[in-house]
């Protein structure tokens, strides 16, 4: 895992569920995720129509390199 993903993950918060961890530290590495201005991925909310738009352009974008 990156350091990127270990510095957000570090806390309870944000530490994804056994069935997640995978895809959640693989978005953290390619950038899909970045979590709020403090770095807190809010994992245990409901996701927003804006969030994930942005999650798809981000997608689209990292497919286009």
């Amino acid at each position: 895992m990156g350091d990127l993903a270990e510095k957000v993950t570090a806390s309870l918060d944000n530490a994804p569920a056994a069935w997640s961890k995978d895809a959640v530290n693989w978005a953290l590495e390619n950038r899909l995720l970045l979590g709020d201005s403090n770095g807190n991925l809010k994992l245990r909310e409901n996701l927003t129509r804006e969030q994930f738009c942005v999650m798809l352009k981000r997608y689209h974008d990292m497919l286009q390199k």
